[in-house]
């Protein structure tokens, strides 16, 4: 690298200019308001600003210290490596991820025995599509979906670009699609079965520098920043946990993570190919998806009056979103604290009195169970164990997700 020439700043070339008037000229006023230190603070000034945009113009043609545009420039000069752009995240029918399905029976019964029509530009959503909130996808072509068929996978693209619009399974759930005949029953639905992981943001300039290096012989390869941006150029990785002997001597584990720590089989095979250059005689390097763990909470609230139905449901919906959350909150702690956890969820609902226990392990939870699978595995494959602590570690590989909640209520009358 080329050394960065030592600049002298402005309040050097200050005191440099005062010495030489006092000694050459025998000036010793000083004053804010005299000549001399007027003319003497504007020269340091201008001599300082010079100095200044020099190790600008320096440093950004230096590949550790370019940034932004330099960089860019950089890259095209040193190998005509350019920046990678933002792509739209999109889902195509050949994978079987996003589909249309009724829920009374077949198409036909939802539009009078006749085919359905899902036409080009329909909108799928996270939220309801009227909205201007939530992640929303548009449907590529015209799909003429047989009357006899239950389900119709489709093509889609999202609106928006970048990694804002990956998303994890069956979040897909809402659309604008009216033309059946008894639309006004929502018989026609949507989800995605899988995360959506390939929507990419503007490469940064982290990335792009160490993409850059990749053409100077003197880098040095198979190292474990050379496996970790391998894999990060890839659209969809968000995060990697790199795991040397996982398997034993002579492997390396990557466990790769998408939007909510969720990982597909295609995008785990895309990073294992990007890794092939780093496969070297004696080193195994392996890309595998995170580790689920899956809480499953039985809980005992309760109340000062009975809830009906309307208000079990939204509890119920209000402590999930609680729950998940707070497993998120804490997943890069690697300990989860479920007491602590029941604590803050008795003191954020105030429409109840407190959470019951008869289980001393996980204070005022009934109980607590985990499920560990891999990310990308099509169902629950695990085996399901009872938590028998206040708390719980998880592994380097490993991250958060809810699965069942089984609430009891017990009105205080």
């Amino acid at each position: 690298m080329a050394r960065v020439p030592n600049l002298r700043g402005d309040l050097t070339a200050l005191k440099n200019l005062k010495s030489q008037f006092t000694e050459r000229a025998g000036v010793n006023h000083w004053a804010y308001d005299g000549v001399t230190r007027i003319i003497s603070d504007n020269i340091a000034k201008e001599i300082g600003v010079a100095q200044a945009l020099t190790s600008d113009a320096f440093n950004s043609y230096q590949l550790a210290k370019a940034i932004g545009g330099d960089l860019d420039s950089l890259g095209e000069e040193m190998g005509g490596v350019n920046r990678l752009s933002p792509t739209f995240a999109r889902i195509e029918n050949s994978h079987k991820n996003l589909m249309f399905y009724s829920v009374s029976g077949n198409f036909g019964d939802a539009n009078g025995g006749n085919d359905v029509t899902i036409p080009a530009g329909t909108i799928v959503s996270s939220e309801n599509t009227s909205e201007a909130i939530g992640v929303k996808y548009q449907i590529l072509q015209d799909y003429v979906v047989p009357w006899y068929e239950d389900k119709y996978y489709c093509s889609a693209k999202a609106l928006n670009m970048g990694t804002g619009s990956n998303i994890g399974s069956n979040v897909l759930t809402n659309h604008n699609f009216t033309g059946y005949a008894r639309s006004n029953e929502f018989l026609i639905r949507s989800t995605n079965r899988y995360p959506v992981l390939n929507g990419r943001n503007t490469e940064s300039d982290e990335s792009y520098r160490y993409r850059i290096s990749q053409r100077i012989p003197s880098i040095v390869q198979n190292n474990i920043e050379s496996i970790r941006m391998s894999a990060l150029i890839i659209p969809g990785v968000l995060d990697l946990r790199i795991i040397p002997g996982y398997f034993g001597i002579g492997t390396v584990a990557v466990f790769v993570f998408g939007a909510d720590g969720e990982s597909t089989k295609a995008l785990t095979e895309a990073v294992q190919n990007n890794l092939m250059d780093n496969q070297t005689p004696g080193l195994k390097v392996l890309a595998m998806p995170g580790i689920k763990v899956r809480f499953d909470f039985d809980i005992r609230v309760r109340t000062e009056r009975p809830f009906n139905k309307i208000e079990r449901d939204a509890f119920v919906r209000k402590t999930k979103k609680q729950l998940y959350d707070k497993l998120k909150s804490y997943e890069s702690s690697k300990i989860i604290p479920l007491g602590k956890i029941a604590i803050e969820l008795t003191e954020e609902n105030t429409d109840i009195i407190s959470m019951l226990s008869t289980d001393v392990s996980a204070p005022n939870f009934e109980a607590v169970y985990v499920t560990k699978y891999y990310a990308d595995s099509p169902g629950y494959n695990g085996d399901r164990s009872k938590v028998i602590q206040p708390f719980f570690s998880l592994e380097e590989e490993e991250f958060c997700g809810l699965g069942n909640l089984n609430i009891k209520f017990e009105a205080d009358i």
